[in-house]
């Protein structure tokens, strides 16, 4: 098994997949130890969180009205957090309704992050138009304890249900959410 005085010696690789794995150490881990894999496409990309969401999940699965649309929380946002930006990945194309939308964002702001995007074919998408984070370098900083991070999946108004008309889809969802106190001495005080 290499360790770190082995990286001298170790393959060389000039591509990095978004699927290949970055070892980092988790300090919130206790007990034994605090190595995890992490995917490389949240550290090289620069983003915190990842979810997939497939046609059959459990939630769409459930929806079974026509027209009508299904919110999904990912994650209760920790209060004194930001959000830099976020992305949608499209792996494969949503099949089997007319039209298929999701956007993303927060309670007070349900499409704040991203507004309303195809899931109809292969994309990547990052911060469309969502008015919380709608430029580079913007920041929505969370300071209540009552938001959660939001997604919602939109029929677009078709006489077609989420959960009985899907046949096919996965979409991958990055954010960068950081708690502000992540930053407490972050290195040593000069």
């Amino acid at each position: 098994m290499p360790t770190l005085d082995d990286l001298p010696t170790l393959a060389k690789n000039a591509a990095v997949a978004a699927s290949d794995s970055i070892a980092i150490s988790n300090k919130d881990l206790g007990g034994g130890t605090k190595i995890q894999q992490v995917p490389a496409a949240l550290i090289g990309l620069g983003y915190t969180h990842a979810w997939v969401l497939n046609w059959d999940t459990a939630e769409l699965a459930a929806e079974t009205v026509d027209d009508t649309d299904e919110e999904i929380t990912l994650i209760t946002i920790p209060a004194n957090s930001f959000i830099t930006k976020a992305l949608f990945v499209v792996t494969e194309a949503f099949a089997g309704l007319t039209a298929c939308n999701a956007f993303l964002g927060r309670t007070a702001d349900k499409n704040g992050y991203i507004e309303s995007t195809s899931l109809l074919a292969k994309l990547a998408k990052v911060n469309i138009a969502g008015d919380e984070i709608d430029a580079f370098g913007e920041l929505d900083v969370v300071t209540a304890s009552d938001q959660d991070l939001i997604i919602t999946f939109d029929p677009a108004g078709n006489t077609e249900a989420l959960g009985t008309d899907l046949t096919a889809g996965q979409l991958v969802v990055l954010v960068a959410l950081t708690e502000i106190a992540d930053f407490k001495d972050l290195v040593p005080a000069t």
